[in-house]
């Protein structure tokens, strides 16, 4: 019996016995399963910039940030650049301050590129700390220092 595929007469070419594309189909998964993990862990940071850019709707981005860095966390996840800080952001504007400080400071700490903004972000949110309230409980930490010992 001869079989055509197009010009291509199967019966010429023979016919591969099941072992092999078993075999293929392993080595396949295997292969899969070898491939590196991400190095940073995005998320669902897509989805929060699409909230809250193009719906404006803050709460939803927060929610979906909050989950993303809360999951990062827990599974000691590295988080991608800029999340701790957007992350940190989202907390200011919801009159979180000393918690934004923390997101700030991590990401500093995580990037040492943005330590510079960071530093100067922390600065002003202590200074709108004491010109509002002396006496609130939450505290803003200090700036990153570099090697060096100055404020990088």
């Amino acid at each position: 019996m001869e079989i055509f595929v197009g010009s291509i007469r199967l019966s010429r070419i023979g016919w591969c016995p099941l072992w092999i594309v078993a075999l293929s189909v392993g080595l396949l998964f295997f292969l899969q399963a070898c491939a590196p993990k991400p190095l940073y862990n995005w998320g669902g940071y897509n989805e929060c910039v699409y909230a809250y850019c193009y719906k404006n709707d803050p709460e939803k981005a927060y929610a979906l940030l909050s989950e993303t860095v809360t999951n990062a966390e827990k599974n000691n996840l590295r988080l991608a650049p800029g999340l701790c800080a957007e992350y940190g952001y989202l907390l200011y504007q919801r009159g979180e301050i000393g918690l934004a400080a923390q997101y700030f400071q991590k990401e500093a700490i995580a990037f040492p590129e943005s330590a510079v903004l960071m530093n100067k972000l922390i600065g002003r949110l202590k200074q709108g700390e004491s010109k509002e309230t002396a006496s609130q409980p939450e505290s803003v930490p200090a700036p990153v220092t570099g090697p060096s010992g100055g404020a990088e």
